[in-house]
């Protein structure tokens, strides 16, 4: 029965197929034209595909899985129908061309849904061929050759075998398997694997070592014509970097290798050996470069004229008479030759220089200590006589070392301005020797503290007085007694500091009081000079003090002033109206102007003015004063206080059990003030020198005189 489906092919020779039953057209090949293999192989999973080289690999519409191997499963399907053929489907009538007259087994192929084709009637519709099937070709292969049966007695040789055949059929590269089978399949050694899978696997590898020979016969050929073609360029004499391929062209252009190279190839391996030709060149100047340098770099090494301090115009000229024109480097290349043995030089000579300086260093340093040994033998001195220390009872002077708490720099000075350690240490930066001496000194002090803290809580216990006419003796003897039949803790050396802080303070309070005191009766004279300018009638210049006197008795600035402050202000007052009365009669007799009357006028007026610029700084420095102390006495109850809350501190960790805190060398603890820079040696030395009181050596005198002068003021 035949199939209502036919197959018609277009001018590019695809087929498509139209149902004259139906008037549909499709270009996939229907179920009923199917043989039972394309139906066995459709129902699978697998499906064969080709590469754009031909070679074939499978794929798994399920698992999307991809192998270039056969699977098993494709493998059977293609081995179950080798063996057993079945009947072939109802053929379509082809239009164009005949089928060919043998058909390998069909392959799946991916062909894409297209859009339904229009119905093309077949003008002259060709009768149905009788289907050629695998059943039928191994027929007539029987037939034809009944007698002969290739058998090999392994695989391998049967491969071999088969191989060759393709290789006489001519099979190339660019074949396919069903161009291959039509060729072959007439060839007894085509039957030499028994199945198809087989076959197509020999025929893989038969195209894979075929393209294989083919790329290496191009690479040998390609290299006999790249050595060939580079042979002709280096014969060439002046060939570099440069040269043009047209005038390579003009030299061997009539070789026969050469035009037996194809243009473009020769253009190609002409590019590449000129590049080479540049790079060798680029080396080479490179190599070259570094040479000039390097020995220019030597020259200088070897030059002890040429100094960091030389320039580069001298130096260039230097190298040039010692090397030969083409010897010397590029400019830029000399300059940074030059540049880094200038460098060398430097760090050189900043090397030789921090090793000076090290030295002088450790030299100042080493003369440091020295003079701190020297203040250290003067703190170390004998320091009593007519008596000992501790429990001592006996009286007696006691002479304190030369470095003591309350050192002063002027009276220690003599004892080592002419010692070697002192001298060498004139003039060195950094610690003075007086910055020294205050180091020691502070050290010293704050080795006391402790000491004088307690003696000082034994005084404000026991209510000792020290006061302007107290000798050290009834002092010693006082506090000696407050221990009664206890031998007394401190040493006569921490006792005599206390005493010189006591009396420092007593001496300053007494001069205190009497620069007030004579502040109260500089103010009292002036108020009783005022009181005799106004006198009513007026005070002539004339005047006895004996008649003044009587008129002025009774005002409360004459009882003020006693009789020779008040005579004083009286002799001041008539000295100044004499020269007013001077002034106005030399005016009277120039006719009320002359530069005798200026002149007078203006000494009055500049008198006057010097007067009250005297008088106003009095009062300025009194002031001065009083602030000065006022905040020294501040700044000495801020030292009491700290030192009576460190040895608070320093009594409740010692009844805790607490370790003593570690202490910075400037004696602060190290947990104090956190954040808070140090002070500089110094500023804290100086600090320390004006907080301290000064100690008397000698006794002030205590009589005070009812008026006072500026020269007693500056003398004190």
């Amino acid at each position: 029965m035949s199939s209502a489906w036919v197959a018609h092919t277009q001018p590019d020779g695809k087929v498509y197929y139209f149902n004259s039953a139906t008037g549909t057209s499709t270009w996939q090949k229907p179920d009923e034209l199917k043989t039972p293999l394309e139906r066995a192989l459709d129902a699978c999973q697998w499906k064969e595909f080709k590469t754009e080289a031909g070679k074939s690999y499978y794929s798994n519409k399920a698992t999307k899985e991809t192998v270039w191997d056969m699977p098993a499963e494709y493998k059977e399907i293609l081995d179950r129908f080798e063996k057993q053929p079945a009947a072939a489907p109802p053929q379509p009538a082809v239009h164009s061309l005949p089928p060919p007259p043998v058909h390998a087994a069909p392959v799946a192929m991916p062909v894409m849904s297209l859009p339904a084709v229009p119905s093309i009637p077949s003008p002259h519709p060709m009768p149905a061929t009788p289907p050629v099937t695998a059943a039928t070709v191994a027929a007539a292969l029987k037939e034809s050759m009944p007698e002969f049966l290739p058998t090999f007695d392994t695989k391998e040789e049967a491969t071999v075998a088969f191989k060759e055949c393709l290789a006489e059929a001519g099979v190339g590269v660019d074949w396919t398997w069903e161009q291959t089978m039509r060729a072959v399949i007439s060839k007894p050694m085509y039957r030499a694997l028994k199945t198809l899978s087989e076959r197509k696997q020999a025929f893989q590898d038969y195209i894979d070592e075929k393209r294989h020979k083919e790329r290496e016969a191009e690479r040998e050929k390609y290299e006999r014509e790249r050595n060939g073609f580079r042979s002709l360029l280096y014969a060439i004499p002046d060939i570099n970097g440069s040269t043009r391929y047209k005038r390579v062209c003009a030299i061997v252009g009539s070789d026969p290798l050469f035009s037996s190279i194809a243009e473009k190839m020769r253009m190609d391996l002409f590019e590449e050996f000129i590049d080479e030709l540049r790079a060798k060149e680029k080396e080479d100047q490179r190599v070259q470069r570094k040479e000039r340098m390097e020995h220019m770099r030597q020259l200088l090494r070897d030059m002890h004229e040429i100094t960091a301090e030389t320039p580069w115009r001298e130096a260039r000229q230097i190298c040039l008479a010692h090397l030969q024109a083409d010897g010397m480097p590029d400019t830029l290349d000399a300059l940074g030759v030059f540049e880094d043995h200038v460098k060398a030089l430097e760090a050189k000579f900043h090397e030789l220089r921090s090793a000076e300086i090290a030295a002088q260093r450790r030299e100042e340093r080493r003369n440091r200590d020295r003079f701190r040994a020297v203040l250290g033998r003067l703190a170390e001195a004998p320091a009593g006589s007519g008596g000992g220390e501790g429990g001592s009872r006996g009286g007696g002077a006691v002479r304190l070392p030369p470095v003591h708490a309350g050192a002063k720099w002027k009276d220690v000075y003599p004892l080592f301005k002419h010692d070697p350690a002192y001298r060498d240490m004139l003039g060195q930066p950094g610690s003075t020797p007086l910055e020294l001496f205050w180091d020691m000194v502070a050290e010293l002090d704050r080795s006391h503290q402790g000491e004088r803290a307690a003696v000082l809580d034994v005084v404000r216990g026991t209510g000792l007085v020290v006061g302007i006419d107290s000798s050290f003796d009834d002092f010693l003897r006082d506090f000696m007694g407050t221990f009664r039949d206890r031998p007394c803790p401190f040493s006569k050396i921490t006792l005599k500091l206390v005493f010189d802080e006591f009396m420092s303070k007593a001496v300053a309070k007494q001069k205190e009081e009497r620069r007030r005191q004579e502040r109260r009766t500089r103010k009292k004279m002036d108020a009783f000079k005022y009181t005799l300018k106004k006198l009513t009638p007026p005070v002539a210049p004339g005047a006895q003090w004996a008649e003044v006197r009587e008129l002025v008795k009774d005002s409360a600035e004459f009882g003020d002033l006693d009789e020779e402050q008040r005579v004083e202000v009286f002799e001041r007052f008539l000295r100044r109206l004499k020269e007013k009365a001077d002034d106005s009669g030399s005016d009277e007799n120039d006719g009320g102007g002359g530069d005798g009357s200026g002149s007078r006028r203006k000494r009055r007026h500049r008198d006057e003015r010097d007067d009250r610029a005297v008088d106003r700084d009095r009062d300025r420095a009194d002031r001065d004063r009083d602030s000065d102390r006022g905040s020294t006495r501040d700044r000495e109850r801020d030292r009491d206080r700290n030192r009576d809350r460190d040895r608070d501190r320093d009594r409740n960790r010692r009844r805790h059990g607490k370790p003593e805190p570690s202490r910075s060398p400037d004696g602060s603890e190290d947990g104090d003030r956190p954040g808070k820079r140090r002070k500089s040696r110094r500023s804290r030395s100086r600090e320390e020198e004006s907080r301290r009181p000064a100690v008397a050596t000698t006794m002030p005198t205590t009589t005070t005189t009812g008026k006072g002068t500026d020269s007693e003021e500056e003398g004190e």
